[in-house]
């Protein structure tokens, strides 16, 4: 560091405590809700942070400012001063995140400062506009995994995002006035919805880092390319939202399928797409070749496809796609079959309980049909891949299936020694849910907050893990 980095670091240091103290000051003198002086936080603090970027040019400065930063949130917290900060009645890791993202970014950008001001322009200005017209003028609200959203509020986020995000590429002339427009509605949808699957706090963290890589990727395509994902995303809402008029989704499930298959579209291209395709369109296949329906899973008041249990599934993808996108080694790819395989393997067996009337949505004995849908599910993306790569070597195929299969007898021990189960008291059914049929279930077995999403997710990104061993330290 030298004296310009000290000098600067002085100002912002002083800025902030100068934009602390406001807050304060009208948290405690005036009646205004507690998320004014919150958002008069996020926002200024956001904007002192915008020029790091520019005057910057070492980590350590900024490692500096948001570790000290995080350092006096945490500690205000527990002794429970900075009341306009933490004074709010929802439980937010909101506040946490914030210093942690913006140092995140400004190791992501580098050389690009584009890719920090923009992300974090839609952080300060788009959420803190939004959550103000939601708080004050929404009238239409929806609910999405047990956090309120109103549809003012999302249509303000929008509308922000795409202002912000367009003037920014039209000032700074990295692509043309119609390309600007076309990556600005892209990146409008995308933060948007993710803004809106995003409950305690963690927008802070999902909406700048999704900004980012859409961004990183968005610009310096065509626009015919831009285009075509525009189409698909038309596309992909119909697809996602008409099963919802159904009650086979929940709101959440369907604004989330719909961003993931978006996601994978737009970082990955048709061949990331088409397995996770294949994951949904083949959810309950065994039970459709069996004739025979999951009722306790998708029933008009529970939908099949909620959000956490979605986010429970696709989330090891997600996080392979995201750093393949970053580093573009070749094995994320066969690593991303490991996913779908092991998805595949884990939920065609909660199917087989129901075949045998058996009122549970979890695996409860291993047999070999069990054991064989396993293995189906782990081979079938294998099947996809000879298509999709030539010349794979057949220990491959082999090794994949076996990773896959892996998961599915982790999250069946998983099942049998720690998952929760709860039985409704007036349908019998065991699951996961404390409620059910309008009615809290009552304890039956197992540990408290180990759900089956959380076994899912866990089985799956173990048996990923160790096919990454595989490959980084056999081969």
């Amino acid at each position: 560091m030298n004296i310009n980095d000290l000098l600067w670091m002085g100002v912002i240091t002083f800025g902030l405590l100068v934009v602390l103290t406001a807050a304060e000051l009208i948290k405690k003198y005036t009646k205004l809700n507690p998320e004014i002086p919150r958002k008069t936080v996020h926002l200024f603090s956001g904007l002192l942070a915008l020029p790091m970027p520019y005057i910057f040019q070492s980590i350590f400065p900024v490692l500096i400012l948001t570790g000290g930063f995080l350092i006096v949130l945490v500690i205000s917290a527990r002794t429970k001063m900075l009341s306009s900060i933490h004074g709010v009645e929802r439980v937010s890791a909101g506040a946490f995140l914030y210093p942690l993202i913006l140092f995140l970014l400004f190791l992501l950008s580098k050389e690009q400062p584009l890719f920090f001001v923009i992300p974090v322009l839609i952080l300060l200005l788009s959420d803190s506009l939004a959550a103000i017209v939601g708080k004050y003028y929404g009238q239409m609200k929806y609910t999405v995994s047990g956090g309120g959203r109103t549809l003012e509020g999302s249509s303000v986020f929008f509308i922000v995002t795409f202002i912000a995000v367009h003037i920014i590429l039209l000032l700074s002339n990295v692509t043309t006035r119609v390309d600007s427009l076309l990556i600005a509605v892209l990146i409008a949808i995308l933060v948007t919805g993710i803004e809106a699957i995003s409950y305690g706090g963690w927008d802070n963290m999902f909406v700048p880092i999704g900004s980012y890589f859409f961004i990183h990727k968005l610009v310096g395509l065509s626009s015919a390319h831009l285009l075509l994902y525009l189409f698909i995303a038309g596309v992909l809402l119909v697809i996602c939202f008409v099963p919802y008029t159904y009650k086979h989704f929940s709101i959440g499930g369907s604004i989330s399928i719909f961003l993931i298959g978006l996601v994978f579209i737009i970082l990955g291209g048709l061949s990331w797409f088409l397995p996770q395709a294949l994951l949904y369109a083949g959810y309950s296949l065994p039970s459709l070749i069996k004739g025979r329906q999951i009722e306790n899973l998708s029933t008009s008041k529970h939908p099949k496809y909620t959000l956490r249990r979605i986010l429970s599934i696709s989330l090891p993808s997600i996080l392979v796609l995201f750093l393949h996108s970053q580093t573009g080694w070749s094995g994320w790819y066969s690593t991303y079959f490991v996913t779908v395989g092991a998805q595949l393997a884990i939920l065609w067996n909660l199917q087989n309980d129901q075949w045998k009337d058996v009122k549970y949505t979890g695996r409860s004995e291993i047999s070999w049909v069990s054991i064989l849908l396993a293995l189906l599910g782990a081979i079938l993306p294998v099947i996809i891949l000879f298509f999709l790569i030539e010349q794979v070597p057949l220990l491959t195929w082999i090794s994949i299936t076996a990773a896959g299969f892996l998961a599915y007898i982790i999250y069946t021990l998983y099942f049998r020694l720690l998952q929760i189960k709860m039985k409704c008291p007036n349908c019998g059914i065991i699951s996961d849910n404390l409620t059910h049929c309008e009615t809290q279930t009552i304890y039956y077995s197992g540990f408290k907050g180990m759900s089956f999403n959380l076994g899912f997710f866990t089985s799956v990104t173990f048996s990923t893990t160790m096919w990454l061993g595989v490959q980084v330290f056999v081969k």
